[in-house]
């Protein structure tokens, strides 16, 4: 017993000099700037399209204007889509007497298409951001079975933090209330582990780059 309790006055007398010797911790100091990723070499274009189509998108490279319209109306008539829904006026105007839109809002109902711009590709996910502040708002990515985006290479950025300082700098304070990236189709298997596609939004998703040169 007495080798126990000395065992024990010793462990407290050591609890107590540290007690009264307390050191400074050390500053845990968090480092937010550096990225955790290293970036790629490949082209932003072919990187973005490969993990676009990787997750499920549909993916065309429109080397001008007049092959947009032309990719377009071929994906149009194959497909006999003939609700199309697009509120955003600058493509409105590209694609007046090419196909038949409907540009009165809310078109969005019945519509079995929806053609929208977007606010950034980002080549390391493969996703889309698009934000409230765009003509169609929020209900025209989720509602209709079929989502096609209209971008540009401009709009291309290497990673999502490079995508929200663009739509920061061009919002300033006034900052969507939603930003939302699209990660292919929409698709779930919570439900007995079943893949289920159009869950929570379009079954499909499809993207024309369109390069402006």
């Amino acid at each position: 017993m007495a080798g126990t309790e000395n065992a024990r006055e010793q462990v407290l007398k050591k609890i107590r000099r540290a007690l009264l010797h307390k050191t400074s911790p050390k500053e845990d100091v968090k480092d937010f700037e550096t990225n955790v990723f290293q970036p790629s070499h490949e082209d932003p274009a072919f990187e973005f399209a490969e993990k676009f189509i990787a997750l499920g998108g549909g993916f065309a490279y429109c080397d001008s204007e007049v092959d947009f319209l032309s990719t377009l109306k071929e994906l149009v008539e194959k497909r006999e889509w003939t609700k199309i829904a697009c509120l955003d006026p600058i493509i409105n105007n590209r694609i007046e007497g090419v196909i038949p839109v409907n540009i009165q809002h809310p078109p969005f109902e019945d519509a079995e298409i929806v053609i929208t711009g977007c606010e950034a590709l980002v080549s390391f996910t493969g996703g889309i951001l698009v934000s409230s502040r765009q003509p169609y708002g929020r209900s025209s990515t989720i509602l209709p079975p079929v989502h096609l985006v209209v971008a540009s290479p401009e709009q291309l950025v290497p990673d999502l933090r490079t995508a929200y300082s663009m739509i920061k700098d061009k919002y300033g304070d006034a900052l969507p209330s939603m930003i939302s990236n699209i990660s292919g189709p929409s698709r779930t298997a919570d439900i007995e582990k079943t893949l289920v596609r159009g869950a929570h939004g379009p079954k499909e998703l499809y993207l024309l780059l369109v390069s402006e040169n």
